[in-house]
Order: structure tokens, then sequence, then C-alpha cells
């Protein structure tokens, strides 16, 4: 699956300024956008549990900031969604792995 594959991605600007005081990325307000809401229906994943939404976005998040960089707008979206859908146990168990570099997915 490629890194962009979302539909998300070919239907925004990601270089419309974004006010980051009210898009804390913790908040329900969507980090490009700026407006309320919750992770739009992804196609990728039709079903009902969203574990592994949770894990790809998760992965994909790592993936763009290690080809792109922390600045990449595009990446604060999968960050944002993996920590809208998953339980906080889960991301931060995921991140001190990831810190840790015993990750079980392939992050670059």
């Amino acid at each position: 699956m490629p890194l962009y594959g979302h539909r998300f991605f070919m239907q925004h600007d990601f270089e419309a300024p974004v006010d980051t005081a009210s898009t804390k990325l913790g908040s329900t307000a969507d980090p490009i956008t700026g407006k309320l809401t919750a992770p739009p229906y992804d196609p990728r994943f039709p079903n009902m549990n969203k574990t592994r939404m949770c894990w790809q976005n998760f992965v994909d998040y790592h993936r763009c900031v290690n080809k792109f960089g922390e600045e990449h707008k595009p990446c604060a979206w999968f960050q944002w969604v993996y920590k809208k859908i998953c339980p906080n146990e889960w991301h931060e168990r995921w991140q001190e792995r990831v810190d840790d570099d015993a990750f079980a997915g392939r992050l670059k």
C-alpha cells in the first residue's frame, strides 16, 4: 500500500495555513482543516474493528517522518488519526518499542 494512498491527500491543499493553537493533535480538531471532526471513513479498513487501522496509521506516521521530517504537514494527519482511534496504552507502548529499536513493523 503506498504511503499516500488515502483519499484525503488527494482532496486537500496542505499549503493552506492552519491555526496551530486550536489544532493540538490530542484534540478533536483535524490538524489540516482545523475543524472539529472524527477521522473519516477509510476504505482500506471497512470493518468495525479499527485495530488494523490504528496500527497502519502509526506505521504510516513514522514512515512519513522518517522520509520527509516532522515539519511535513501530511505526517500530522497520520498522527492525529492514530491518536484518535488507538487506546493510549497501545501507541505509548509502540512508541517505547520504536525508541528501543524493537518495534515489529517496518518504519523505513
